[in-house]
């Protein structure tokens, strides 16, 4: 019968080390990361965008996945920025960078940025 020697068990403990820090670091990537959120149907898209320009208020965009990014599982971060307008089938965004424009067929989800009620009011 073998007998358990002492510099077996060191070099499991060891391996259990190195996959329990690259379990952690995996974990740690994945949070990073923002979920995808439920798609939603053209109508309800164009009703947030109508209320979001009437209103002026902070939208969130989720984009749907490009054509050649779909192994990737994370969505890109989402994009936020105040409705200016549209050309087309282009939406015109104020965002911290400056103006951008999104084509409407790439939103895969958006909504409002709850409004922060501050504490003097």
């Amino acid at each position: 019968m073998l007998q358990p020697n002492s510099s077996d068990d060191r070099g499991i403990q060891k391996w259990q080390g190195f996959f329990l820090s690259e379990h952690s670091e995996q974990m740690e990537q994945e949070q990073q990361h923002d979920a995808w959120l439920e798609e939603m149907s053209a109508e309800s898209i164009q009703e947030v965008l109508a209320l979001g320009l009437l209103h002026q208020r902070l939208l969130v965009f989720q984009l749907k996945p490009k054509q050649d990014d779909r192994t990737d599982r994370y969505p890109e971060p989402l994009m936020k920025g105040y409705l200016r307008g549209s050309e087309g089938e282009r939406l015109i965004l104020q965002t911290n960078q400056g103006i951008q424009q999104i084509v409407v067929a790439q939103i895969h989800h958006v909504y409002y940025e709850e409004r922060v009620k501050k504490w003097y009011t």
